[in-house]
């Protein structure tokens, strides 16, 4: 690598999936796999993250501990749009492609993989003006 300069030419399709769980109730439904997920209010996007353990993650968010800070201030969050008559959802990542090539499922076991999609979807919600609770 004698030269500074790196040029990527770096393409990304993949599907949100809507889940069947409901806010605040135990994730019984949930995979206890890894996964790329997004918190949603009224069909937009509020918060991405990744996980090695959707269900055990999204189970932080409705009991989350005395020191969890962004647990409990998404849970607060989740539960002022539930207060005030919005749909709270939440989506996962699925059918991933990247450069062409279908990322399997099990790859994202690896937490590099889940951090660039995490990353990859942050920046393009940013670029769409969401406002993240990301950033």
């Amino acid at each position: 690598m004698s030269n500074n300069q790196i040029q990527w030419n770096l393409r990304l399709e993949a599907r949100w999936e809507t889940t069947e769980y409901k806010f605040p109730r135990p994730p019984t439904t949930l995979s206890t796999g890894p996964a790329v997920y997004c918190w949603c209010v009224d069909g937009h996007p509020v918060y991405v993250g990744e996980a090695e353990s959707l269900k055990r993650r999204i189970q932080h968010y409705a009991t989350p501990g005395p020191s969890q800070q962004t647990n409990l201030r998404m849970k607060a969050h989740l539960e002022a749009e539930q207060g005030a008559g919005r749909v709270v959802a939440l989506e996962v990542l699925r059918s991933i492609w990247l450069n062409g090539e279908r990322v399997r499922t099990d790859a994202l076991s690896q937490k590099w993989l889940r951090r660039l999609l995490e990353a990859w979807c942050i920046w393009h919600f940013a670029e769409q003006n969401y406002a993240l609770l990301n950033l």
